[in-house]
C-alpha cells in the first residue's frame, strides 16, 4: 500500500463521521422548528373558532320560552367551574344576549357578570402598570358592563364597587367609573320634577295607570281632570279607551266655542314611559285655541 493510499483513507475515516455528525444535527434541529410552528399554528386555528361556538352556545342552547335569569346565571356558573381563559369574550357574548332573556335591568345579573374576572391577578404592583392602563381590555370590557347598567337606568350598590376593586384594584380606570356611577346616579335618579319614578319603578302598571302618569307629565296646571273613557269593544280581546287631560282655561275655551268649529287632532306623537312606548295626540281648531289631550294607549 502506497503512502498515497493511507493518506486518502485517513481523510475519508475522519472527514465522514464528521458530515455525518452535523447531518444528525442539523435534520432534527430543522424538522423540530417546523413541527412546532405548524403544530401551534394548527392547534390555534382549532381552538379559536371551537371556543367562540362554545361561548355562543351558552346562550344559544337554551329555548327562547325558558331564556329567563335563572337559565342566563347557569350559563354563567357553567362557565365559571371550568375557570377558562377567554372572560372578555364570554362576557361580551353575554351583553348581546341580555335583552333577549328580558334581564336588562336586574342588578344581580351584572354582578355576576363583573364576577367573573379573576381576582387579584389584574391589580397594579408598581407605579409603572398605576400610571398607564393595566389590562385594557378587561378593563374597558369591564366599563362597557357599567355602561349598560347606566343606559338601562340600573343603579350600582356597594357590592358592584367591592367586586371591580378585587378586580382591577382602587382608583383604577375601571375602578373610577365605578365610582363616578355611584356618586352620580342616586342624585339625578329623582331629578326629573315632571315624573316621580317610585310611581313606576318595580310596579305593574295597566295602560290606563301609565296614561294617567304620563298626562300628569304633560299637564303640569294643577287645576287639570283626568278623565278615562271606555268604548264598545269590536272584538272578544279588543278593548279600546282613550284618556283625557283638561284644564279649567281649555274648558273655559270650548265652551266658548261656535258649534261649527271643528277639533282637529294632530299626528300622533311617541312617549316613552319606564321602558314602554305610549301614543297621544293633541285636538285643536286650526287658531289659537289649544283643546284636549289624548293618550289612547299603548
Amino acid at each position: 500500500m502506497s503512502i498515497y493510499d493511507i493518506h486518502s483513507r485517513i481523510i475519508h475515516m475522519i472527514s465522514v463521521p464528521r458530515g455525518f455528525g452535523r447531518l444528525l444535527l442539523d435534520v432534527p434541529h430543522r424538522v423540530f422548528e417546523c413541527s412546532s410552528s405548524l403544530a401551534s399554528s394548527a392547534k390555534e386555528s382549532r381552538r379559536e373558532p371551537s371556543s367562540l361556538v362554545h361561548i355562543d352556545q351558552h346562550f344559544q342552547s337554551v329555548p327562547k320560552v325558558e331564556r329567563n335569569k335563572d337559565t342566563f346565571l347557569a350559563a354563567i356558573a357553567a362557565f365559571k367551574e371550568k375557570k377558562p381563559r377567554g372572560h372578555v369574550e364570554f362576557i361580551n357574548t353575554a351583553l348581546k344576549y341580555i335583552k333577549e332573556y328580558g334581564i336588562h335591568k336586574d342588578l344581580d345579573i351584572y354582578k355576576a357578570l363583573l364576577d367573573v374576572f379573576p381576582k387579584g391577578k389584574m391589580i397594579p404592583q408598581n407605579t409603572f402598570q398605576r400610571i398607564f392602563l393595566h389590562y385594557p381590555v378587561q378593563q374597558n370590557c369591564c366599563v362597557k358592563v357599567l355602561d349598560e347598567m347606566e343606559w338601562n337606568g340600573v343603579q350600582p350598590d356597594k357590592e358592584i364597587h367591592d367586586i371591580v376593586v378585587n378586580a382591577f384594584g382602587d382608583w383604577n380606570f375601571a375602578t373610577k367609573k365605578v365610582k363616578r356611577m355611584l356618586y352620580w346616579m342616586p342624585k339625578l335618579k329623582y331629578s326629573n320634577k315632571y315624573l316621580d319614578r317610585r310611581d313606576v319603578e318595580g310596579k305593574s302598571l295597566s295602560p290606563p295607570e301609565l296614561a294617567g302618569i304620563a298626562l300628569k307629565m304633560m299637564s303640569r296646571d294643577p287645576g287639570t281632570e283626568l278623565s278615562l273613557t271606555r268604548l264598545a269593544p269590536k272584538g272578544p280581546h279588543d278593548q279600546p279607551w282613550f284618556a283625557i287631560a283638561q284644564s279649567l282655561t281649555q274648558k273655559n275655551l270650548i265652551r266658548g266655542l261656535h258649534e261649527d268649529v271643528e277639533v282637529r287632532c294632530s299626528s300622533v306623537f311617541r312617549l316613552f314611559l319606564a321602558g314602554i312606548s305610549n301614543s297621544f295626540f293633541v285636538g285643536n281648531t286650526g287658531g289659537n285655541v289649544s283643546g284636549i289631550i289624548h293618550l289612547p294607549g299603548l
